[in-house]
């Protein structure tokens, strides 16, 4: 049970981790002149719209976790706010 315990604790603080990196990345990116959209949460459906959209349209590199997208391109950060917003 303690090892359990451990366990969660660890998985708990690989995560807070990771999204303390994301965070202090994409800072950086829109430090530099990317392009940060948030989104409200969302269906599925239209989250699995959002992934095809993405692989479809988006011409430069991008970022996301969760409901924070993060664009290198201003094109690309327009278009995505015009059909996802």
């Amino acid at each position: 049970m303690a090892i359990d315990l451990l366990e969660q604790f660890d998985a708990a603080a690989k995560e807070i981790q990771r999204q303390l990196d994301f965070e202090i990345l994409s800072s950086v990116f829109v430090e530099s002149g990317w392009t940060k959209i948030i989104l409200t949460p969302m269906s599925g459906e239209k989250s699995e719209a959002i992934d095809q959209w993405l692989d479809k349209e988006c011409q430069g590199q991008y970022t996301t976790m969760g409901l924070v997208f993060v664009f290198e391109r201003q094109q690309d950060a327009a278009m995505f706010a015009l059909t996802f917003v």
